[in-house]
């Protein structure tokens, strides 16, 4: 799958910003899309590990909760990212209980070593000036 073009299918919308981070919009989540985000995430992980790249990616997944099998292709992703990688993760969400405790419950199930690479904000703002404080660090 083109990591450097947009694309929408199926509920979940892709684009590379033009300030290089990788932005995933999810409308629902189907099994489909679900696998659309892991070749995508998985393709844009090998090129940045091929080319020693910090990969910064803004999710926005308002209202959604991860499904079983959603949950599932998340751990199996970030097992399989080396340790090693640069990757900076921002979780766009509502300010929605319920919501909260599901993606920290599955925040827990990712390997320690990557935990430290993801957050969760309410604003988009925030989110975005994360990821650039997180690109003046790690480059």
């Amino acid at each position: 799958m083109q990591t450097d073009l947009d694309y929408e299918v199926g509920g979940l919308s892709y684009r590379r910003r033009a300030d290089g981070i990788h932005e995933f919009g999810f409308q629902v989540l189907t099994t489909m899309n679900v696998d659309a985000w892991f070749e995508t995430t998985e393709a844009i992980e090998k090129h940045a590990q091929l080319t020693n790249q910090h990969v910064r990616a803004l999710y926005h997944i308002h209202g959604l909760l991860p499904t079983p099998y959603a949950a599932k292709r998340i751990i199996d992703m970030t097992r399989k990212t080396s340790p090693t990688m640069r990757t900076s993760t921002a979780v766009l969400m509502d300010d929605h209980a319920i919501g909260i405790v599901v993606v920290q419950a599955l925040l827990r199930q990712i390997p320690a070593s990557h935990l430290k690479m993801n957050q969760i904000f309410f604003e988009e703002a925030e989110a975005l000036h994360w990821l650039e404080e997180r690109r003046k660090a790690l480059g």
